[in-house]
């Protein structure tokens, strides 16, 4: 962020916060929105652009069961209506994966959520956004071995 020029620097200060019951609310009534109109049977929810940092919005808890207890909340409301949930799996994936989306723990985003994978349902489809065209794509394979749709 101190590359970045001084009035972009603040661009993510109005975060989703995973752990903010008023944030939760408006995003299940705005998804619930959706799927009336849709009648869609699988919601992609997201869950790209964690910033800031869980641990700035919730201090003194561990980021990941923060990230688990909000993907369960959002896989449960969805499941109750019979919608399958996917979504973007940054912040399940170890920064270790090159060429992947994998953020936890990186020079990016500080916070280690990777262990949230653990404690997630098996049945949420996880898309890894990959940004180079290297064979192979390990992060796919992982998160198959972990029992996920990918």
């Amino acid at each position: 962020m101190e590359n970045m020029p001084p009035d972009a620097q603040d661009y993510h200060l109005d975060g989703f916060n995973p752990a903010s019951p008023e944030a939760i609310d408006l995003i299940f009534k705005m998804g619930d929105d959706v799927i009336k109109a849709t009648g869609a049977k699988t919601v992609f929810i997201g869950m790209d652009e964690l910033m800031p940092p869980i641990s700035e919005m919730v201090p003194g808890r561990d980021p990941a069961k923060v990230l688990a207890e909000y993907i369960n909340k959002h896989h449960a409301h969805l499941a109750a209506q019979g919608v399958r949930m996917g979504m973007w799996a940054y912040h399940l994936l170890d920064a270790k994966y090159e060429g992947s989306c994998g953020s936890s723990g990186s020079a990016h985003y500080k916070d280690v959520t990777h262990a949230a994978i653990d404690m997630i349902p098996k049945d949420i489809i996880l898309v890894d956004w990959y940004y180079s065209t290297k064979p192979g794509r390990p992060s796919y394979a992982y998160l198959k071995s972990k029992g996920f749709d990918a």
